[in-house]
């Protein structure tokens, strides 16, 4: 199922999902949540592939996963999103970071 869907794809529908006036309008689903972790797990696999995920963000989608088990569908969306912005910014702070050490040994 996570091959078959494309990172954008995963993200624009984890944001209509998520987009306050549309969680407003229906009531959090098995389907939405189960989507908002696959858009997590998406973006996480691929921060561990560039060897930039943060610690604790796995741990995050196995929380939400816990809850989507639980029938706590709108917590478990909220703690996907959480995961996913994570891992999000987890890639960007390893490209803006790329060659810090190059330039710290320059400077010494």
């Amino acid at each position: 199922m996570l091959r078959s869907i494309t990172p954008p794809f995963a993200a624009a529908l984890l944001l209509l999902l998520t987009t306050p006036h549309v969680m407003a309008l229906t009531e959090p689903t098995a389907a939405a949540a189960e989507a908002a972790i696959a858009a997590a797990r998406v973006a996480v696999k691929q921060a561990i592939a560039q060897g930039a995920a943060w610690r604790d963000t796995v741990k995050m989608i196995k929380q939400a996963k816990g809850l989507r088990q639980t029938e706590q569908f709108e917590e478990a969306i909220e703690l996907a999103a959480r995961a996913q912005r994570q891992a999000e910014l987890a890639l960007r702070q390893q490209q803006q970071q790329a060659n810090a050490g190059q330039r710290l040994e320059r400077g010494l």
